[in-house]
């Protein structure tokens, strides 16, 4: 179940670009790295206005879990076993146990051919895959979109967490920051 999830949400996310549905631009209040900080390069200066996003919806195995987000995005169980935090112009993922690499990894492929695009896979571990695909749209403007998938150990477990759909370098680093924020609350 979770395998077919993944390789459709990732062809609907290609179908999506390549019907002109790249998202709007994210503008984000800066980019740089504060000093000391663990969140990824690129990250928005906004994210320390970021709220506790609760994953409980997800169901008893997200119990006293959350991550840091977009003041008023709201968790929901993805019916799958998991549970996936929208945020405008892309989601994450949160699931138990390791994410499921090589399903990702050849939906994403799978996705990227069946609308003529390319992929690049930047990572590619047993612990974390990183992709850029490009393709154009149907008016023939070139789209990028950028996924990955990371594995995280939060008190003593281990958790996969993942996004598919992110339409820019910015929205990427945010997802990143959200996925590398999972803590017990």
């Amino acid at each position: 179940m979770r395998t077919i999830k993944i390789i459709g949400s990732l062809v609907l996310v290609f179908a999506a670009a390549a019907c002109g549905g790249e998202g709007a631009p994210s503008g984000g209040a800066g980019t740089s790295k504060p000093a000391g900080s663990s969140a990824p390069a690129g990250a928005t200066t906004a994210a320390a206005a970021a709220s506790s996003i609760d994953l409980s919806s997800g169901g008893a195995e997200f119990a006293g879990l959350s991550v840091m987000g977009a003041a008023g995005a709201k968790a929901a169980s993805d019916g799958a076993g998991g549970v996936s935090v929208a945020f405008g112009n892309y989601q994450v993922s949160v699931t138990p146990g390791k994410p499921a690499i090589a399903d990702m990894k050849s939906g994403a492929k799978a996705g990227a051919e069946s609308v003529q695009g390319k992929i690049t896979f930047i990572k590619d571990t047993a612990e974390e895959l990183e992709y850029t695909t490009e393709l154009k749209d149907v008016t023939g403007k070139d789209v990028k979109t950028h996924g990955f998938a990371v594995t995280l150990k939060v008190g003593g477990k281990t958790y996969g967490c993942s996004c598919a759909d992110a339409t820019n370098a910015d929205d990427l680093a945010k997802a990143k920051a959200v996925c590398q924020s999972l803590a017990k609350k």
